[in-house]
């Protein structure tokens, strides 16, 4: 079986992805994936990374804070679609397909109300 990723890599793959993302609609849809992927690691152990943190901001909120520099309204933005894909056990490997089957981002939020 091979070994899960650690928070660390994954972080710094999320940075990476944040750094090297386009100017398309779909260039974000890889770097919220491997912030997406965190869910696959134990709640516990989520929080002891980012010090307890991201009890109050949502795990999802804390890591994108971490890896980028996108405004907090953005920030809440991904991290709304991430809480309700996640809501909907979307699994992480069908996660690009599933946003752009429900028409993108903003058709997932408004779904959601």
């Amino acid at each position: 079986m091979p070994e899960k990723t650690s928070i660390k890599n994954r972080l710094a793959n999320a940075r990476k992805a944040w750094a090297e993302r386009g100017h398309t609609r779909d260039a974000i849809y890889p770097y919220l994936q491997i912030i997406y992927s965190l869910r696959n690691h134990k709640f516990d152990e989520i929080h002891t990374y980012f010090n307890q943190e991201s009890e109050k901001n949502g795990v999802f909120s804390h890591a994108i804070a971490t890896t980028s520099d996108c405004d907090p309204k953005l920030r809440s933005k991904y991290a709304k679609v991430l809480r309700k894909l996640n809501e909907n056990k979307v699994k992480s490997s069908d996660f690009i397909e599933h946003i752009k089957n429900k028409g993108g981002l903003n058709n997932i939020i408004k779904k959601s109300k």
